[in-house]
C-alpha cells in the first residue's frame, strides 16, 4: 500500500486532470475525414478547452507497437537491436494533455503525407540515442530510409519462407511482399527486384521540402523494360538506365 501511494506522487509527464477519453472504432476504407469530423465537433463542445486524437494513449495495457529504429552508418543485430516504440496523434495533442514541449516544435495541421515526415521524440528516446551515436550524429537521410526499407523487406520475405536460405528469401520476396514504411507502401516487384512505392516532386526552400505533386504506386517502369528476373532468372547484368 505504501508503494501504490508513492507512485501517485511520481510525476506521469501529463496533466490527468480534467482529461476524458475514449475509444472509437472507424470502418472504411479511409477514416480520416470521419475523425476529422469527429475532433471537430468534440472541440466545439461548450467548455472543453482542447481536443485530440492518438492511437494509443499513456499507460493503456495491451495496445501500442514497436519498431526498429535505422540509423544510418550502423547495423543493428539480433542481440543489439534498435527500438523504440511508436505512436500517432494529431496536432494539439501536447497541449490537451498538458505534456511540455521541450525544444523544436509542435504538431502542425499542415504535417501530412504530402509533407515531409515529421516526429516527437522524448527525452528518454533523446538520451538513448545521443549516448549511442555521440551529440554530434548528423541528421538521418534518405539512405538511412532505403535501408530501413531493404531490411524491412528482407524480414518480411524470412518470415514467410521460413527460412534464411538466399533462395527461399527470393521466392518469398518474389510474391510480392509489402511494407508499410514512414514513405508510404513499398512493394516488391518480382520480375525487376525493385520496388513500387510513392513518388513525390518537392522543392527545397529554407531547409525544408515542399511538396508540389504527389505520384502513387509508381512501378519501375524504366527497369521493367529491360530485365525480367522471373523469364530470366540467372540474369546478373547490372542495368543502367539512360535517361
Amino acid at each position: 500500500m505504501r508503494s501504490f501511494a508513492n507512485l501517485q506522487s511520481v510525476p506521469l509527464g501529463f496533466e490527468p486532470n480534467h482529461l476524458l477519453t475514449t475509444f472509437v472504432r472507424t470502418q472504411g476504407a479511409s477514416s480520416a475525414p470521419a475523425l476529422a469530423q469527429l475532433l471537430a465537433a468534440a472541440r466545439a463542445i461548450p467548455g472543453v478547452e482542447n481536443a485530440a486524437l492518438v492511437g494509443t494513449i499513456p499507460f493503456e495495457l495491451g495496445r501500442g507497437w514497436s519498431d526498429s529504429v535505422m540509423v544510418e552508418g550502423r547495423n543493428p543485430t539480433l542481440t543489439t537491436p534498435d527500438y523504440a516504440s511508436l505512436n500517432w496523434c494529431s496536432p494539439g495533442f501536447l497541449a490537451t494533455t498538458g505534456m511540455r514541449l521541450i525544444k523544436g516544435r509542435d504538431l502542425a495541421p499542415t504535417d501530412t503525407g504530402r509533407g515531409s515526415p515529421v516526429a516527437l521524440v522524448n527525452e528518454t528516446f533523446v538520451a538513448s540515442f545521443l549516448k549511442r551515436f555521440g551529440a554530434d550524429y548528423p541528421n538521418i537521410t534518405e539512405l538511412a530510409m532505403g535501408t530501413y526499407q531493404g531490411f524491412r523487406l528482407w524480414a518480411e520475405a524470412v518470415k514467410k519462407a521460413g527460412s534464411i536460405d538466399r533462395m527461399k528469401v527470393i521466392e518469398a520476396l518474389e510474391t510480392g511482399i509489402s511494407i508499410n514504411a514512414p514513405s508510404g507502401k513499398v512493394t516488391i516487384d518480382p520480375p525487376t527486384h525493385h520496388c513500387v512505392l510513392d513518388v513525390h516532386i518537392a522543392e527545397v526552400s529554407d531547409k525544408k521540402l515542399k511538396v508540389l505533386e504527389d505520384f502513387a504506386q509508381q512501378k519501375p517502369a524504366d527497369t521493367a523494360a529491360v530485365c525480367d528476373l522471373i523469364k530470366n532468372p540467372n540474369d546478373k547484368q547490372q542495368y543502367v538506365i539512360k535517361i
